[in-house]
């Protein structure tokens, strides 16, 4: 049995491949937090039976639309009736790969949004200014952890310390 080796080039699309998931990932997290700082919520992206979420749900699809090619753009816009089968698959396939990445965002936000759920080990329900309080201190150690701040740190985590001493301890 002979041993194999890897090429330089396959040592370096390794390497970038490595890096692109984690740029993805960091991507993702800064998504998802813009959507939260927006408001939005994954059960605000769910298809409901009475349209409720249609508008948002239409608008995160164009922005998905927008991604795609010019003539991948132009091939969803025309009817479906006057296409070829051909392009009525590759149609269809634009659709699909449009609602993957729909349910792709709302999973993260979903993901995000239990993360940021605070967490009970004792199984004991807590009350509101509990969870508040924890929250904080959530906020706090990232603040404390983050890299590169175009702010003053030190003086926010003070902040969020003098609200969280204004409210009754728990």
């Amino acid at each position: 049995m002979t041993q194999a080796t890897i090429s330089a080039a396959t040592q370096e699309a390794i390497k970038q491949a490595i890096v692109a998931e984690g740029t993805a990932k960091s991507r993702w997290v800064k998504t998802t937090d813009l959507l939260v700082n927006d408001g939005i919520k994954s059960t605000m992206l769910k298809s409901t039976k009475t349209g409720e979420n249609n508008k948002l749900r239409a608008q995160v699809k164009s922005i998905i639309v927008s991604t795609f090619s010019k003539a991948d753009q132009s091939l969803l816009a025309k009817e479906t009736k006057s296409l070829s089968d051909t392009a009525k698959a590759e149609k269809r396939r634009l659709i699909q790969e449009t609602g993957r990445y729909l349910s792709l965002i709302e999973g993260k936000l979903a993901s995000a949004e239990k993360a940021d759920e605070p967490e009970d080990s004792e199984g004991s329900v807590k009350t509101e200014l509990q969870k508040i309080q924890e929250m904080l201190d959530k906020v706090v150690t990232k603040l404390t952890n983050l890299e590169d701040a175009q702010f003053d740190v030190v003086q926010t985590i003070k902040n969020i310390k003098a609200v969280k001493g204004s409210m009754p301890a728990v």
